[in-house]
């Protein structure tokens, strides 16, 4: 996800350090937008650069923040209504400003005469900071894409300098072949040998149910799966909503088991005590058979951890379309679980890809061993700079960047835990 090259070099940053020193050391305030403006537009007539969001690596875009951060205040957004394209609001001033200095708006020209228009330039400046920020890509200046741009540079600082460490941590486990599965992303990548194979979207663990970082190893895939409810599932979800609903098992297709493999025995809910689930002797669970709507979806990635954490499939992909998917009880639901399968087989054993596609014709489950188990990282990145340079921001889902941040500031004064 981060490129370790210097391509784009250290003197476009200090090109783009000159930029903010030149219009930030003339008095420029956010309250005085349109000098700041013709400050940024004569800056790029004289061909000495603007801002770019674009760097090599955390570190170069570090260097960019604690400039950014020495300057002037941080012009913020007010609250307010839904702001577009063709949309004139003396906001706008304000949000081309944000965007300038961000080094997302760098189409400047002598023809910016009306500071407060929404033109094509500044939405699609806009929709650049939404996408490389995680948010709907839409254009639209809505709460949340003005949450995201009133975030200060010391902000950003801390984020950036907590990520250069957990990137520098898991170079040393980056080799060869690999998927890493980044939580606050909601995105999994397949790197083969340095190259990124294959991109999905994920769902990962709702707060409540976070999904832990770890590592663990691919070993084999399970097509048409059942699924054996763990007891905390099984306790936490299941057994309050039967309880309320009698009739919730059979419309979740779920039924009450007893014995393992061959020896499972299927027994009527309606002889069962819920409190006797997971308790007894017998050792009764809650069991769902392979199938079209099964909840672990066609393929099953077979790993083991302690956290009893893997990848599936889903019976539920329209949540994919939802831009922030923290909605699984821990385990990674995975997006076109199908292409994933065929890339780590066609990788590993090509002459298994057969088999998959005829198992997946059927409701039959089997299973394709790997000959070379797949190392997953689950990563918690919330800042990295990607393939293309770009640097990307993420919301902390699970409220850890602060505290894992101070811990590395009371070890090595890595800087000042301030989110």
């Amino acid at each position: 996800m981060e490129s370790g090259g210097v391509s784009m070099g250290l003197s476009r940053f200090f090109c783009v350090c000159a930029a903010l020193m030149l219009f930030t050391s003339s008095s420029v305030s956010a309250v005085e937008p349109p000098t700041m403006l013709s400050a940024l537009l004569n800056q790029h007539q004289q061909g000495t650069g603007v801002p770019d969001a674009r760097f090599s690596n955390l570190e170069e875009a570090s260097l960019f923040y604690q400039r950014l951060n020495q300057q002037a205040h941080w012009p913020r957004l007010a609250g307010g209504s839904l702001l577009r394209q063709d949309d004139r609001d003396t906001e706008i001033t304000i949000l081309r400003q944000q965007l300038m200095l961000l080094g997302d708006y760098r189409r400047l020209t002598q023809a910016l005469i009306d500071e407060e228009y929404f033109d094509q330039e500044l939405s699609e400046a806009l929709k650049q900071f939404q996408y490389r920020h995680g948010a709907k890509v839409d254009g639209i200046l809505g709460p949340k894409s003005r949450a995201l741009l009133n975030v200060p540079p010391s902000q950003r600082l801390n984020q950036l300098s907590l990520n250069q460490y957990r990137v520098s941590q898991f170079r040393a486990l980056a080799l060869g072949r690999y998927i890493q599965v980044n939580i606050p992303e909601f995105r999994l990548r397949l790197v083969d040998q340095g190259d990124t194979v294959l991109q999905l979207k994920t769902i990962v663990g709702r707060k409540k149910r976070k999904t832990p970082v770890f590592t663990t190893d691919i070993k084999a895939l399970v097509m048409n799966p059942s699924w054996t409810v763990p007891k905390s599932i099984g306790w936490k979800d299941i057994i309050p909503a039967w309880q309320a609903d009698p009739e919730y098992l059979s419309r979740k297709n779920l039924s009450v088991a007893q014995g393992w493999g061959n020896q499972r025995v299927l027994l009527p809910s309606s002889e069962v005590e819920p409190q006797s689930m997971y308790n007894s002797d017998e050792y009764r669970y809650f069991w769902e058979a392979p199938g079209q709507g099964n909840t672990l979806g066609r393929i099953k990635f077979l790993s083991h951890s302690r956290y009893a954490i893997y990848l599936h499939d889903t019976s539920a992909p329209g949540l994919f379309n939802r831009d922030r998917r923290d909605l699984s009880s821990g385990c990674i639901r995975v997006e076109r679980a199908e292409d994933l399968a065929q890339h780590l087989i066609q990788l590993d054993s090509p002459e298994q890809l057969p088999q998959l596609g005829s198992t997946l014709m059927t409701e039959k489950t089997s299973e394709i061993y790997l000959r070379h188990p797949v190392p997953v990282h689950m990563t918690y990145w919330t800042a990295w700079v990607d393939n293309q340079g770009l640097l990307n921001f993420r919301d902390d889902i699970y409220r850890r960047d602060e505290w894992e941040h101070s811990q590395l500031f009371a070890t090595s004064q890595l800087g000042s835990p301030k989110f």
